[in-house]
């Protein structure tokens, strides 16, 4: 299943991508569902950034269902690159669990407005290959994520006015 999802930001785009790029320190604190987040690889080579990021989503998992869907089972690893030429997040999603059955990729490319705002536009693609129950949970894993982008908007825009203030 194909989405997009996008954003106009009321903040500069510099400072939202340097923002992108603190997964471990942000992930947990903006994202309900995001119990840990850890780099496994960080690397820097000409205009573009490589990562490799576990996380563990079981932050909204109820207590009786946690006795039969360990975290393990709710965590993945995703591999991205950051083009600073292009502005654009390209990335793909791995599960530690079901991997042969759950297909996650797609891009964030941002973009500077006229009106000062900068524009963020993801673009993504869901495929849990499960008879019957395969589209419900790629339309779940979809909601979740427009939520968590909603989440992160609001973060972000008020990240930047604390970074503006100190400055002052």
């Amino acid at each position: 299943m194909k989405y997009k999802h996008y954003h106009e930001i009321d903040a500069p785009m510099e400072m939202l991508i340097e923002l992108t790029q603190k997964r471990e320190e942000r992930d947990v604190r903006v994202y309900p569902n995001i119990t840990s987040v850890k780099v496994l690889k960080r690397k820097k080579k000409g205009k573009k950034q490589y990562t490799k990021i576990e996380t563990c989503a079981n932050g909204d998992i109820p207590p009786r269902i946690r006795k039969i869907i360990t975290p393990k089972m709710l965590t993945w690893v995703e591999e991205g690159e950051f083009d600073y030429s292009t502005n654009t997040y390209t990335f793909k999603v791995t599960p530690f669990y079901m991997a042969n059955v759950f297909k996650m990729s797609g891009t964030a490319k941002w973009k500077k407005l006229e009106n000062g705002k900068t524009a963020r536009e993801l673009r993504g693609e869901i495929k849990v290959k499960i008879p019957v129950l395969g589209r419900l949970i790629e339309k779940k894993i979809i909601e979740t994520q427009r939520e968590n982008l909603d989440l992160d908007v609001k973060s972000m825009v008020e990240e930047v006015k604390e970074i503006l203030a100190k400055k002052k």
